[in-house]
């Protein structure tokens, strides 16, 4: 089973750093147990906090406006800018979860490091997750995830993870997958 894919789409959205955004979005770390899926996760790794920032509509039409058709075709996402910030030398992590709100995200990696990606099998009879995939973006490359199965963040060495993040709230990782496929053999 495929969690992520990274894709061949090269977008200059740097940019986007020093346009105008609204914070519309915070992780509520100090209530774990809201999360299901962080209450099982190693409590000796602090909390990472994420942001989550609207982008100006004209900006979000710019950035969306240059998607491949194959993906604007299934729906029309959101844009966002999403943040996340080490608190302090230790590994920090953003704890297992699933979006909400989202099946799959697209990520365009503007400002990170050494951070890791994890996936998970839930066993829910035991509450244990069960890492079964993971991956390390570089700035610059783009990655699209199905962010409807568990998964975290460990923040090792980078102090800042700076991302713009495309939401498809109806579509299903495999479809867009599979639009993606078809629309690179034509």
């Amino acid at each position: 089973m495929s969690f992520f894919k990274k894709l061949d789409i090269a977008l200059n959205v740097r940019w986007i750093l020093s346009t105008p955004h609204q914070l519309i979005q915070t992780t509520d770390i100090g209530k774990v147990n809201k999360y299901k899926y962080a209450s099982w996760a190693d409590s000796t790794i602090e909390p990472t906090p994420l942001l989550m920032f609207s982008l100006l509509p004209d900006v979000e039409k710019q950035v969306i406006d240059l998607l491949p058709d194959a993906l604007k075709d299934a729906e029309v996402p959101r844009a966002h800018l999403m943040k996340m910030q080490r608190l302090s030398d230790r590994p920090n992590m953003l704890y297992p979860h699933v979006d909400r709100g989202r099946r799959v995200a697209i990520n365009f990696y503007l400002v990170c490091g050494d951070e890791t990606t994890l996936f998970f099998e839930a066993d829910e009879a035991i509450r244990n997750l069960t890492p079964v995939a993971e991956f390390c973006a570089k700035e610059r490359e783009c990655w699209m995830l199905d962010v409807s199965k568990p998964h975290a963040v460990i923040m090792n060495a980078a102090t800042e993870r700076i991302g713009l993040s495309l939401s498809y709230r109806r579509s299903r990782y495999e479809d867009l997958a599979r639009r993606l496929e078809m629309a690179s053999q034509t």
